[in-house]
């Protein structure tokens, strides 16, 4: 009976961690489908890399980091944060 109730727990915590990869997964897709749609440019911004939707980062969206990765990371959450 115990070993029932142990399978059943780690079922249920297994299907948890499942669920909440496939929300990740998702919400992945969809940034990637909006920096591929949106286009922004990805540049060389003195030592760090810029990525930005817009004429300027005054006016636009940007988001800047070490690495051009860094820099979509920061970016998809300047976009976040304007909506």
């Amino acid at each position: 009976m115990e070993f029932e109730a142990i399978e059943s727990s780690q079922k249920q915590h297994h299907n948890e961690i499942n669920h909440q990869m496939n929300v990740e997964l998702l919400e992945t897709e969809q940034q990637y489908k909006r920096f591929a749609m949106l286009k922004p440019k990805i540049y060389k911004d003195g030592n760090e890399w810029c990525v930005l939707y817009g004429e300027n980062i005054i006016e636009g969206v940007a988001g800047f980091g070490n690495t051009p990765h860094q820099a979509v990371i920061d970016w998809e959450a300047n976009w976040n944060s304007q909506a």
